[in-house]
């Protein structure tokens, strides 16, 4: 059960190589598509703006996963340093947990089957260092941005962009954004054809969350309900350490 849900929360994908193009560089050499930059502003003003989001130093949220292919529900809690990349990941499912860390240096992980560090190469502690392609942050250069034609889902007319990490060009996702809202509408991993859809939204101190999302691929479908989020609260020293 555990592997799958980390299966789930690193999902990544690949696709087409995008073709030679006019690009415009972001502060760490990322190539942006000039025709994908004014969707990709929008939807930085439709997600609370650059302000509001880079105003945010440390989240919490919790949320409950129900894993519908194994009937299980899992409820996870991640907290994150967004000033340093440190994070703690806590899963809870039938009386037991699993725990996984990021202290600025080592991933570690705590569970029945491992207590102890992740070395460099493990598939899992690259899957957890994965940095997510969120579109809200094209600005920091960590992926390639391309716009490829407009399409429409379930009749909804929609911009589609692909983006490709600069540090990985076999790890792409395509996005599929609103032309009405700029919201996230799905995002598909060509790779194992999985998709995540976005069915809501939530505003926390003028930031928008996906409230509800709902993943599907050949091996698994589940729902992911956002059920608390904090911001900017005090950490506690060695919360990200293994030790704790």
């Amino acid at each position: 059960m555990r592997t799958v849900m980390f299966m789930l929360a690193a999902a990544c994908i690949s696709f087409l190589p995008a073709n030679a193009q006019d690009t415009t560089n972001t502060q760490e050499g990322a190539q942006i598509d000039p025709e994908a930059l004014p969707i990709l502003e929008a939807h930085v003003e439709a997600m609370g703006g650059q302000e509001a989001i880079d105003g945010i130093t440390a989240v919490r949220k919790v949320s409950l996963l129900t894993i519908e292919t194994f009937g299980l529900e899992v409820l996870a809690t991640r907290t994150e340093d967004k000033e340093t990349g440190r994070f703690l990941n806590v899963t809870e499912q039938g009386g037991s947990s699993s725990t996984t860390g990021f202290d600025g240096e080592r991933v570690w992980m705590k569970n029945p089957r491992h207590d102890g560090y992740l070395e460099a190469g493990d598939p899992m502690r690259e899957r957890l260092l994965n940095r997510s392609q969120e579109l809200s942050a094209f600005r920091d250069g960590g992926f390639d941005v391309a716009r490829l034609p407009d399409s429409t889902l379930s009749g909804q007319p929609v911009f589609v962009l692909r983006t490709t990490r600069v540090d990985d060009p076999e790890d792409v996702q395509v996005h599929f954004i609103a032309q009405d809202t700029h919201l996230p509408v799905q995002r598909y991993t060509p790779s194992t054809e999985a998709t995540l859809t976005y069915e809501a939204f939530t505003t926390v101190d003028g930031v928008t969350y996906p409230e509800m999302t709902k993943f599907k691929s050949a091996r698994q479908s589940s729902t992911t309900q956002l059920i608390e989020i904090e911001h900017n609260f005090e950490l506690e020293a060695g919360l990200f350490d293994y030790s704790a």
